[in-house]
């Protein structure tokens, strides 16, 4: 019996050692832009991160926005900062970076 309870506790701890690994979020996100300002109203675009927009309508929760394209929709305030994501950054630096090596 105390085998048994050995051989179980080594295979939770060894279950739980291999589950511990390091992971990152990702900076690339879409974002959904609705008919209308609430989760009821219908998807009409996935947005990706870095996209520019104008602001149309600004509420409490949603803000209302034109894509380049002219095409228009509601989006969540809190995936709107007028700071560019770090991952547009990074890429620009990079490409700057590339020509002065040349």
């Amino acid at each position: 019996m105390k085998k048994v309870a050995f051989i179980g506790i080594c295979l939770v701890l060894s279950f739980s050692v291999s589950q511990a690994e390091t992971l990152y979020i990702s900076d690339f996100l879409r974002i959904t832009m609705r008919t209308g300002p609430g989760v009821d109203y219908k998807i009409i675009e996935m947005i990706k991160s870095g996209q520019t927009v104008t602001v149309l309508e600004q509420g409490p929760e949603w803000t209302k926005i034109q894509l380049p394209t002219g095409q228009e929709g509601w989006v969540l305030n809190r995936f709107l900062t007028p700071k560019p994501p770090s991952g547009l950054l990074l890429k620009k630096l990079e490409e700057k970076h590339a020509a002065l090596s040349l």
